[in-house]
């Protein structure tokens, strides 16, 4: 599970997650905090490190989208990353 938001752009944000080198899904993004959640299939598990990558459709410049603040390319906003088993 991801929790996160997306800047105000005027076209959507999107995420895809991956997980080893095995896309879990890609899902629109809203520009307010949510959880945005990418279920791994068993197959796709690894013993030992496993990678998870996330692909955004954009990459804003934060000052351009929001008026003002840091020149930095900000797709989105991340406040955590959770890993739990499914049930």
């Amino acid at each position: 599970t991801l929790r996160g938001r997306a800047l105000e752009t005027i076209r959507p944000q999107f995420v895809e997650a991956v997980w080893n080198d095995v896309s879990l899904d890609r899902l629109e993004m809203a520009p307010l905090w949510q959880e945005y959640r990418f279920p791994v299939p068993t197959e796709a598990l690894r013993r030992g490190t496993n990678v998870l990558v996330l692909r955004f459709d954009r990459a804003p410049i934060f000052r351009r989208a929001r008026g003002e603040g840091p020149k930095e390319v900000r797709p989105a906003a991340i406040s955590r990353v959770s890993l739990a088993p499914s049930d």
